[in-house]
């Protein structure tokens, strides 16, 4: 699995003076180590977690439940991989076989004294005990936090939430190359879904589920797209607007507005992307949205390179929009980093913004409109910035689509 631009961290981590960081949550674990844990059982928060030095002469460490234990030293390669003993029933082969089991009382969840007890390993191994550590200190919950500090007194913890986030500003080619998949899988269930076929006659909840198909086929027939994890696909017809991923029985119909906003998670990553369709007839007020939309678009785009200042885009984007048609068009942003785990991250194309674009950044553009009773509207890129050029890594055509 892909890890995280690791030497950028690194170089943040001693501007900071630390001398390690520890992750608790999913996505910044996968991001440290190139496994994440599976989201049903790290529900509680710390009783997975990794943990990287600031010298590179120390290897990274990694405490996971027993269960996934093998999954977790194979996906990242390294051999401190600690375990905690969980409520399941797991033995080995030959000790089976050999008469060597016996019973072993287990908890009903996770068994705080041996977590704690492996962090403690992990420190004192790598000579932090008594150092300076950072972790996503406002993510964590109160429980876990106060346990950490009667537990440490000696460490002198960090919030390191904004070091992830800056060290994740900055992709690695591997995390491209990953977000790209994401994106052409993404196309490819949406093309399926509502472009290559009628969409007319179908519910919402049936064309979602096409587009699940559709992605899964793609995995299958193509090597080079292996990696797939699952697919997020918000859709709505028939003049609803809103994020429901729940049973959605709207029967899509001629003259209808579809908004889909989606994304396939590869390897832990994954896109945001998202179109607007017209099914069959496209009413005026449709093509005025629509054309003030793609407007907006072509001035943000105008505006992108390298070196441009992300406030100028969003106001170069969001007074595009109203100066075609839509005079009141206001968005907190018009774009936002994408990477683990899915949803927004820093930074956002926003107002206060003054960050710049940078080579490696990828970043999902979009221009998003909701009008109750008529449907929403989503014109969303993702994009590549290198040095000398914006790289999108979308094929669909932007701007409006027809179907049917």
């Amino acid at each position: 699995m892909v890890r995280g631009n690791i030497a950028r961290l690194r170089s943040l981590m001693a501007r900071e003076s630390l001398d390690a960081i520890q992750a608790f949550t999913p996505g910044n674990i996968q991001y440290l180590v190139g496994y994440q844990p599976p989201a049903l059982i790290v529900r509680v928060i710390g009783a997975y977690s990794a943990i990287l030095a600031t010298s590179d002469d120390i290897e990274p460490g990694l405490v996971v439940g027993e269960f996934d234990q093998m999954w977790a030293r194979q996906m990242s390669r390294l051999e401190d991989v600690k375990a905690v003993q969980l409520w399941v029933e797991i033995e080995d082969r030959d000790d089976l076989l050999n008469h060597r089991t016996s019973v072993r009382p287990k908890r009903e969840q996770f068994d705080w004294d041996q977590v704690f007890s492996l962090l403690r390993d992990a420190y004192g191994e790598r000579r932090l005990l008594g150092g300076r550590v950072g972790c996503e200190w406002e993510s964590l919950p109160n429980y876990f936090r106060e346990r950490l500090l009667r537990e440490f007194p000696e460490i002198d913890w960090v919030d390191a939430s904004s070091i992830f986030a800056e060290a994740a500003e900055i992709k690695t080619e591997e995390e491209i190359a990953v977000l790209r998949k994401s994106v052409e899988l993404s196309e490819i269930g949406m093309s399926a879904s509502i472009l290559d076929s009628d969409p007319r006659g179908k519910t919402v909840s049936q064309i979602r589920n096409d587009f699940d198909m559709a992605v899964r086929s793609a995995v299958s027939g193509h090597p080079t797209l292996h990696g797939f994890q699952g697919c997020r696909v918000f859709m709505t017809s028939g003049g609803t607007i809103g994020p429901n991923t729940a049973r959605d029985d709207t029967v899509v119909a001629e003259g209808d507005v579809i908004w889909m906003d989606c994304g396939v998670t590869v390897d832990g990553y994954q896109a945001d992307i998202g179109r607007t369709v017209a099914v069959g007839t496209v009413d005026p007020l449709t093509r005025r949205i629509a054309d003030a939309l793609a407007a907006g678009g072509s001035a943000g785009y105008e505006r992108l390179a390298v070196g441009a200042v992300m406030n100028e885009v969003f106001a170069a984007t969001q007074d595009a929009v109203r100066n075609n048609g839509l005079g009141t068009y206001t968005r907190g942003h018009v774009g936002h980093a994408i990477g683990t785990g899915g949803g927004e991250h820093h930074p956002f194309i926003s107002p206060q913004e003054v960050k710049t674009f940078e080579p490696g950044m990828v970043f999902a553009f979009e221009r998003p409109f909701y009008l109750r009773g008529h449907g929403g509207f989503q014109f969303e890129d993702n994009l590549v910035v290198h040095q000398e050029r914006i790289e999108v890594l979308n094929q669909l055509p932007q701007g409006l689509l027809i179907s049917g």
